[in-house]
């Protein structure tokens, strides 16, 4: 690719806030995301992504209902995501939702315009 080829690529994560999980739990379960949610984007993006940067932006749900509800509007734009659920090994019960990680999108496609306008009221973590 030439580099007036190359886009910006933009992943993002999601990581709930009502959990009361500390610092370095939260960084496992957003890298967590970041991971899964790469591996079910499309091929090439992800690649793309991989190779120039890996941008990403992690950004604050109040709860899991407002987690599932952004994830599920995303879908309905034909975003894909992959949700973390916790094995429950240390900080809190097995089976906890704690983060979802979307694919990464390129920079000016509608996906991306839709998904930042279903979280542009989040705060950054």
């Amino acid at each position: 690719m030439k580099p007036s080829e190359i886009r910006e690529y933009k992943q993002v994560i999601l990581i709930r806030s009502d959990l009361g999980i500390d610092c370095g739990k939260k960084c496992v379960q957003v890298a967590h995301a970041a991971i899964m949610g790469a591996d079910v984007g499309v091929e090439y993006i992800s690649k793309m992504w991989r190779k120039y940067g890996m941008r990403k932006i992690v950004l604050k749900v109040p709860d899991l209902q407002t987690m599932v509800k952004i994830t599920q509007k995303a879908h309905s734009f034909g975003v894909n995501s992959a949700i973390v659920v916790d094995a429950g090994l240390t900080q809190i019960e097995p089976g906890t939702t704690t983060a979802v990680g979307f694919e990464p999108l390129a920079e000016g496609s509608a996906a991306l315009d839709d998904l930042t306008s279903l979280t542009k009221d989040l705060k950054l973590l």
